[in-house]
């Protein structure tokens, strides 16, 4: 395993040279020093100018070589982008390191500048450094680096988490895990209707990504605290989250990043594209895994259940406290009635939880039939009743569940299918078209 550090012999290649030095010698890495013989202005078969190249490699690691790192030197044929993926390849590298490489000719597949194309080809991480102080204060031991994670939910921001937590066996680091939500999709989302301020904070939207990115991220980062910021967000998410950083005073930047086509960057644009043009700080691209690690099985430990209280709804019950763990275990069962009728205009600001008590019958109604249903006490504790209102019910079911973060929905259903099923219609089947969430089917007792 080793380090490979690009060089172009400017002031900020140098630089990074000496960042990736002093990684590799933290790291007990063998550094690739590479430069990469343009095909333009540096033919292959110019033996003077691959001498010459060779020589100002040889100074360039000359000039790092009292940090300690093992210092191999490549010249190469070839476009930037093209030669450090190679070397990174055949070396097994476990990180890219470089500074701003300039731009290739243009081309009508070629875009942005060879860092980026580095970013978006590499199957390790790659480091782009704007500033290398704050890289020799902290493994110096002079103070934390200032971290700022691009997070979402997905495998490629775990994968990136997972790489800042390697950096923490280096020195200490405060670690941000900002996130940029599309406030209409949100509100929808969780069952917040009507005209909105798009822009202001909101509790809920806040309080839900808080809590499930803390729930995703923390665990990556053992004991080390992680701070969290949620911000709404309309245009260019790399140009925002470059903004909030350098709000931040962040050293590095770190995003996850995928392997694209041109076209693919064209027709969705790249987070690490905008970043790597807008960032005053330094900034990580961590690709996602060719073979994303198998997932743990997941905890079900919050269980919604919705009934209409009919034989068909009240199936869904006992299933659905079987499933939570032991009495004492900590689980939920969340159990939810939709009175499917909404007084409120289409434009009114409102909450599907918002009429939750409103109804005070139908929540001890709710509480009497699991009472009825399930027999032991302490069991019953574990339910918490909750009456939405909404014309749409399999769409309130779904808000629902992701409001509460429900492990898992538990409906009853007739089972029907076919025509009977097009002429009568199906929550079930509403609520299976719209969640991602597990969905657990119970059937009525056979009479």
């Amino acid at each position: 395993m080793s380090i490979v550090c690009g060089s172009d012999f400017s002031e900020p290649s140098l630089q990074a040279a000496n960042v990736a030095a002093e990684l590799a010698a933290r790291m007990r890495a063998p550094l690739h020093l590479v430069h990469a013989l343009d095909l333009v202005t540096e033919q292959p078969g110019d033996a003077p100018a691959a001498r010459a190249a060779g020589a100002r490699l040889r100074a360039d690691a000359a000039s790092i070589a009292d940090i300690g790192a093992a210092v191999q030197i490549h010249t190469q044929p070839g476009a930037p982008d093209e030669v450090l993926l190679e070397v990174a390849k055949r070396h097994q590298a476990l990180l890219i390191v470089v500074a701003a490489l300039g731009r290739r000719a243009a081309g009508p597949w070629q875009l942005g500048s060879h860092a980026d194309r580095i970013a978006q080809g590499s199957h390790v991480p790659v480091l782009v450094v704007r500033d290398a102080a704050p890289f020799h204060d902290w493994l110096a031991g002079k103070r934390p680096l200032r971290i700022v994670l691009g997070a979402d939910l997905s495998l490629s921001s775990e994968s990136a988490m997972t790489w800042i937590g390697s950096l923490l066996a280096l020195g200490p680091c405060d670690v941000t895990a900002l996130h940029l939500y599309w406030p209409p999709e949100q509100f929808q989302r969780l069952g917040l209707h009507g005209v909105r301020d798009f822009m202001g904070p909101h509790s809920e939207v806040k309080l839900t990504l808080e809590t499930k990115l803390r729930e995703r991220f923390e665990p990556l980062l053992g004991s080390t605290p992680l701070q969290v910021r949620v911000e709404p967000h309309m245009g260019r998410i790399g140009d925002r989250i470059a903004a909030l950083a350098e709000q931040a005073q962040a050293d590095l930047v770190v995003v996850g990043s995928h392997e694209r086509s041109a076209v693919d960057r064209i027709m969705s644009g790249s987070v690490s594209r905008g970043l790597l043009h807008r960032a005053a700080s330094s900034v990580a691209c961590v690709p996602a895994p060719a073979r994303p690690k198998p997932q743990r099985a997941p905890e079900l430990s919050r269980v919604l259940v919705a009934t209409d209280f009919s034989a068909t709804g009240d199936a869904a019950i006992p299933l659905a406290f079987s499933i939570i763990p032991g009495i004492s275990g900590g689980g939920a069962v969340h159990l939810v009635h939709v009175v499917p009728e909404s007084p409120h205009p289409s434009t009114e600001p409102h909450d599907i939880f918002s009429a939750n008590d409103a109804y005070p019958e139908l929540r001890e109604g709710a509480r009497k039939r699991v009472a009825e249903l399930i027999s032991d006490p302490r069991a019953q504790n574990a339910a918490h009743v909750h009456v939405l209102e909404s014309s749409e019910v399999a769409e309130a079911i779904c808000q629902a569940a992701e409001r509460l973060d429900a492990s898992v929905i538990c409906l009853g259903t007739h089972g029907r299918s076919g025509l009977s099923q097009k002429l009568l219609g199906s929550v079930a089947q509403g609520v299976l078209q719209r969640t991602r969430r597990p969905v657990l089917l119970a059937h009525p007792p056979v009479a």
